[in-house]
């Protein structure tokens, strides 16, 4: 049977197999449930058979992969994390997506997840005003055709100049378009370097320069547009500025600004993606199970361990639109041996086939052991701290020239300069009384810089967090590190160890973390042998 065959999709396979592939994901954030998921629903799609079974008598949908993910905190989500605060439901980090992202939304219409647009609790309206540390640079007004809006864009246009403005449209939407090209490909060709697919794109070059010097030099934008305007999307994006940041994550920055692009978030929070992926892929979820070391194993044939990797004796592709039936045959399982891996915790140690590793090696302490003659380079990735603060009360209008019948904006972003001591401000939910806020900034905030932020704020409501958010995603030739990023770190006939996080020192979103697990799917089907014959 020609191998384009064996690609088709379209219907149900009837699978040769000897023992089911037993999988180990590692974390239960956005990329450890999206692989569950992902492998989960090729489960669905197969019909297992024994060597022996005629074909008549297969058992429908018996699950070829048995998958189990593990999770070190009692909870999933990873670094989507939803609170309640104030009786205002929000995301900590990844709070938003964008209309680019296709499988974020088919998976919210697949599960039914209610999506809510940019407006806030109580309806109220964005508002965004540009901070410097002194002064707004840009603020705007209530409503869309308040003289003021009009006055704020013919600023904008007088200061930077309509076709520098109009080039930064424009080189974001060609961004969008080469990106979402990944979607077709994903489909048709697996990647086995990060640095490979993004070639592919025709967008590498873009993490060798800086966001500023990619949009300035390369591009021929203001670069006072750069520096006191665009530099507000990678610093509440990335907490990163246009100077340090590589213009492939800068310009990701910049897309939920583009024409087409609507930002939304999940009703009851953006994590409620990743529980339902887990739920719904039937996985075997260990929660508190932190994983301190992988080992990888040999292991032999003989007449008590029966083989683990066959080739497929039987076949059938349904093609829907042909309705006709295909089938082939060959030899039975061979007698190769295949290698395992070996997944230790504190409450004992589990044998797999594969392995998914869907955690920041970085940020983890998992110790990696493939055996005395294998050494794995895994280039460092150095992580960016963000604090994030919520609280109640109500803004210092005098700290920020506000007269008292001023609408204060519900977003307030900074610019690099006079340094403020936030990165961003913005509304949650505004009452008569005071309003919720949530606050970024790179160091804790004192009490005496919410005493200066703040006309009055509620102590008894403050709930601050900081964590590792997002990799310093400094431009390639900066770094100086000739080792490509590697999506399957070792391999075996049957399986391999795979990482999903590759990916994040280029493009941190929750996107691109269910893409890299799509892709490593696809690699693990890849292990299946098709007969020629």
């Amino acid at each position: 049977m020609k191998f384009w065959l064996a690609q088709l999709l379209l219907a149900a396979h009837v699978v040769n197999v000897a023992a089911v592939r037993k999988v180990a994901i590692i974390g239960g954030g956005a990329g450890g449930t999206s692989a569950a998921y992902f492998l989960s629903r090729y489960n669905l799609n197969l019909t297992r058979c024994l060597p022996t079974s005629p074909v008549e008598s297969c058992e429908l949908n018996e699950p070829l992969f048995d998958i189990e993910l593990y999770e070190k905190r009692t909870s999933l989500g990873g670094r989507v994390q939803t609170i309640n605060f104030q009786g205002t439901t929000v995301d900590v980090g990844a709070s938003i997506f964008v209309t680019a992202n296709r499988h974020l939304r088919t998976l919210a219409e697949a599960f039914n997840l209610k999506l809510q647009g940019p407006t806030l609790a109580n309806g109220i309206k964005p508002l965004l005003a540009i901070w410097d540390g002194a002064e707004f640079t840009y603020r705007e007004a209530s409503f869309m055709y308040h003289p003021k809006n009009w006055w704020e864009k013919a600023k904008l246009i007088w200061r930077y100049g309509l076709p520098s403005l109009m080039k930064v449209e424009s080189t974001t939407q060609e961004t969008i378009k080469k990106f979402e090209k990944i979607y077709d490909l994903l489909e048709e060709y697996q990647w086995e370097t990060v640095e490979g697919i993004l070639s592919r794109l025709e967008l590498i070059s873009l993490t060798e320069k800086s966001l500023l010097d990619y949009l300035v030099n390369d591009r021929g934008i203001n670069k006072k547009l750069v520096e006191e305007f665009l530099a507000i999307a990678s610093r509440v994006n990335y907490a990163q500025d246009v100077y340090n940041i590589h213009g492939l994550a800068g310009m990701i920055s910049l897309a939920p600004t583009s024409k087409g692009q609507t930002i939304y978030r999940i009703d009851g929070g953006n994590n409620r993606f990743f529980v339902e992926m887990a739920k719904r892929s039937g996985a075997n979820l260990l929660l508190n199970s932190a994983v301190k070391k992988i080992t990888k194993v040999s292991t032999t044939n003989s007449a008590s361990n029966p083989p683990t990797v066959c080739d497929f004796s039987l076949l059938r592709v349904q093609l829907a639109v042909e309705q006709e039936n295909w089938m082939t045959s060959s030899n039975s399982c061979s007698s190769r041996a295949s290698d395992k891996y070996v997944v230790h915790t504190s409450s004992g140690a589990k044998e797999y086939d594969s392995v998914i590793i869907a955690t920041p090696l970085d940020l983890s302490d998992i110790e990696l052991d493939l055996g005395p003659d294998r050494e794995l380079i895994i280039p460092p990735v150095e992580y960016q701290t963000l604090h994030v603060t919520f609280v109640q009360g109500i803004l210092n209008y005098t700290y920020f020239n506000f007269g008292e019948n001023d609408i204060l904006p519900t977003s307030i972003y900074t610019i690099p300069g006079h340094q403020p001591p936030f990165i961003s401000i913005s509304v949650l939910n505004r009452t008569t009384a005071n309003s919720s806020f949530k606050l970024f900034s790179y160091e804790k905030l004192s009490s005496e810089t919410l005493d200066t932020l703040f006309y009055f704020w509620d102590k008894s409501t403050i709930l601050e967090k900081n964590w590792k958010a997002y990799p310093k995603m400094t431009p390639r030739n900066a770094i100086g590190s000739d080792h490509v990023h590697k999506v399957e770190l070792d391999s075996t006939s049957v399986g391999g160890l795979y990482y999903v996080n590759g990916f994040e020192p280029f493009i941190s979103t929750m996107e691109t973390e269910t893409i890299s697990a799509k892709n490593i799917i696809h690699k693990i089907r890849g292990k299946f042998r098709y007969s020629a014959e």
